[in-house]
């Protein structure tokens, strides 16, 4: 175990002299650009697993329309009469025109309609009523995107899964059939080619709500890039392409937010969407650092009636003293308008019994799977730690108090287990101590993830309740993790916030208990033998 010093959190980066030149739209994506490189090797739509962020129409369309711009022209699509029909005549011909010849496009929807996508009808008024005739079809995307790309929201496109599998089956036949509104006599309409290729790009979970095609193309982009003058360049470049000069102090205020976007002082995130929107509104005259305090102070919206609410005493939370079968963990909090860090109070119950450890959010199903695993992981370091009292006759219960919403992740393994240890050993753990941290049955500490907004959320609410200072217990491998900026920074430099880094549950429990780990081991196995002894008088 030890203290982290204010230096190893320093970060400095350079800042490159000049932006890219026409930059790459994909810069840092390989495998994306190697898959949308052969789209047109195929009919099977294409899934790209975007991060939170990302800008779907500058990069991953700025790639396609240059992926295009050597393409041949197409040949005209019209629709001819034939009969009492129609058909589908390429290269010209007399008839209705449903595309003109042109080059391949890229259209880009972000909201998707069965219109939009199909074409629609649009009848014309005679004396006689209305009237339908071949020339009042009007295509949709699907026909006036050539041999381009069509780029679809699967996030919007996840809500319509009928809309979904009839677009799937139209790219994958080369063709669909329109349908004229019943009610209107019509010519008898041919099936319209499509010789368009489908990008479909989102979040995985959208991706994975869709009617997926069988064996479906799902290529998930990289979710942070290395901060290094190279990647600055580009950003600096794309940037400046997108929405106007960018000075080399906006630049940096940018890749501060980025690096902290992506929860490492060595790597930024590619979340360029709302940084687009807050540069172009430098021409309504609001200066970016303005605009990203605002921004921030929206996506704080949930930590600060959080932070209300702890000020009023709702919350049983004293972040001092100390307290036996209780911890100070640490969560991260997801909400619409973003994410943020908060203390949870997690308490322990331990009695004879064989029911082992229970989670009470396991039981009401206010837990995901991974917080599932992480509690039978914590069982497992029981067993194997304790093994020479023999089968653990124990009920122990865990819970996260004044909790509604569903808790996921192994990131609070270290804080129960240290709470399950206390009420065993009668032992108090120290509540100026926020834990994070998750382990396996061998008793490692092994890294989590939002490290950054648990060490804000702690701050903010040791801030509200008046306490001078607080400490943070990280798994070792979460340092690079840490990035310090604005009142968390002043925070760490001042010793307001001490921030302590162990490997193991021993170097944890030394800390948290201020004694000897072997002590403590001593009075849990004392425990459980003890309960081993009623548990065997009962039978």
């Amino acid at each position: 175990m030890r203290r982290v010093n204010q230096n190893e959190l320093e970060a400095a980066f350079s800042l490159p002299k000049a932006p890219a030149r026409d930059p790459d739209p994909l810069f840092g994506q390989p495998e994306a650009k190697a898959a949308l490189s052969l789209l047109a090797a195929g009919r099977s739509p294409l899934f790209l697993g975007l991060p939170p962020g990302f800008d779907l129409e500058g990069q991953v369309g700025g790639f396609l329309r240059r992926l295009l711009a050597e393409r041949d022209e197409d040949p005209g699509l019209a629709l001819v009469p034939e009969g009492s029909g129609l058909r589908a005549v390429w290269g010209g011909g007399s008839g209705h025109p449903l595309r003109p010849p042109g080059p391949p496009s890229v259209l880009v929807l972000p909201a998707p309609s069965e219109p939009q996508l199909f074409g629609r009808f649009l009848p014309r008024m005679t004396t006689s009523g209305a009237a339908l005739t071949f020339e009042d079809y009007e295509p949709g995307a699907l026909v006036r995107a050539g041999s381009g790309v069509l780029l679809v929201s699967a996030d919007a496109l996840a809500q319509t899964p009928e809309l979904a599998r009839k677009l799937f089956a139209a790219v994958r036949e080369g063709s669909y059939l329109p349908t004229p509104p019943p009610q209107l006599p019509a010519p008898a309409f041919p099936e319209i080619p499509v010789r368009a290729r489908l990008v479909v790009a989102g979040s995985e979970e959208a991706i994975r709500n869709l009617p997926l095609p069988p064996e479906p193309w799902i290529v998930p982009l990289r979710e942070t890039l290395p901060l290094r003058p190279r990647t600055l360049a580009w950003l600096w470049g794309y940037l400046e392409g997108r929405a106007g000069p960018l000075s080399k102090r906006e630049l940096r205020r940018i890749a501060r937010r980025l690096r902290r976007q992506a929860g490492h002082r060595e790597r930024i995130a590619p979340a360029l969407s709302p940084l687009l929107g807050l540069l172009q509104a430098r021409d309504q005259g609001l200066a970016l650092n303005d605009a990203l305090d605002r921004l921030r102070v929206t996506e704080g919206a949930g930590q600060t009636r959080f932070l209300d609410e702890l000020a009023e005493g709702l919350w049983a939370l004293e972040l001092a003293g100390s307290r036996v079968g209780e911890a100070v963990g640490l969560l991260v909090v997801e909400e619409e308008g973003g994410s943020y860090g908060r203390p949870a109070r997690i308490t322990a119950s331990a009695a004879p019994g064989r029911d082992g450890v229970v989670s009470i959010e396991r039981e009401v199903q206010l837990a995901g799977p991974l917080f599932g695993k992480a509690v039978l992981t914590l069982a497992g370091y029981l067993r194997r730690r304790y093994a020479e009292v023999g089968p653990l006759s124990a009920t122990i219960q865990i819970v996260f108090e004044q909790t509604e919403e569903t808790i996921d992740g192994d990131s609070a393994g270290l804080a129960e287990l240290l709470a399950v240890l206390s009420i065993l050993s009668g032992l108090a753990l120290r509540q100026d101590l926020a834990i994070t941290g998750a382990v396996d049955q061998t008793g490692r500490v092994l890294p989590v993830g939002g490290v950054s907004e648990k060490a804000e959320g702690l701050l903010a609410a040791a801030d509200t309740l008046g306490v001078a200072q607080v400490g943070l217990l990280l798994p070792e491998a979460n340092l690079k993790n840490l990035v310090p900026e604005g009142s968390l920074s002043k925070a760490l430099g001042s010793g307001r916030l001490l921030v302590y880094l162990v490997r193991t549950v021993d170097e944890a429990i030394e800390l948290a208990f201020g004694r000897a780990a072997e002590r403590v081991h001593r009075a849990v196995a004392d425990r459980l033998r003890a309960f081993r002894k009623l548990e065997d008088g009962d039978r």
